[in-house]
């Protein structure tokens, strides 16, 4: 069994958290709770510190915001300014 002081240092890195704003939000798919479609938006977001590296293709992050929660996101591209997510 492997403990958390034993993961490598690059992992270590990535499973920091990174503090994000939200710039704009766009509703692509509109959510209906009566057929358990989920809303789908596309988020901007600009980093309040450090920004993240440009995701690799498929790549998924936590999306998490106090008093909201959180869930899965994907990276699609890195602008000059802002993050945008889907």
């Amino acid at each position: 069994m492997v403990s958390p002081g034993d993961a490598p240092d690059a992992l270590s890195e990535v499973m920091v958290p990174s503090a994000y704003r939200v710039l704009r939000r766009r509703v692509d798919i509109a959510g209906d709770p009566t057929s358990g479609i989920d809303e789908v938006v596309t988020l901007e977001l600009e980093p309040i510190d450090a920004a993240l590296g440009e995701p690799s293709p498929g790549q998924f992050m936590m999306v998490w915001a106090p008093g909201v929660g959180g869930g899965p996101g994907v990276g699609v591209g890195v602008r000059a300014r802002g993050f945008p997510c889907s």
